[in-house]
């Protein structure tokens, strides 16, 4: 029930985003792909994204030819745990 929200969500931002991106322009998003807890050793595959990134590919097209190699994929250290984050630069679909 949660990820039929957030997949929702997503549609419409994604249509949102589409709607206010030029032709020829590009949006930035990030998306926190693994998630460990603190003082936990096993990583977590954040299962809800993997359904995110498939309702944003209905739109946008993946742009990896602009982004840094080294740019799309990056570790955070939050309060709750560790996060592995993958950035994406979007382009409306031909």
């Amino acid at each position: 029930m949660r990820s039929d929200l957030l997949t929702t969500q997503i549609d419409r931002l994604g249509r949102e985003i589409k709607r206010l991106l030029a032709p020829d322009g590009r949006c930035y998003l990030s998306f926190e792909m693994f998630h460990k807890d603190e003082g936990e050793d096993d990583w977590c595959f954040v299962q809800p994204m993997a359904a995110a990134l498939q309702q944003l590919a209905k739109r946008f097209r993946f742009d990896f030819q602009t982004t840094p190699e080294s740019a799309v994929v990056s570790r955070y250290q939050g309060v709750e745990g560790e996060s592995v984050i993958h950035q994406y630069l979007l382009r409306h679909a031909s």
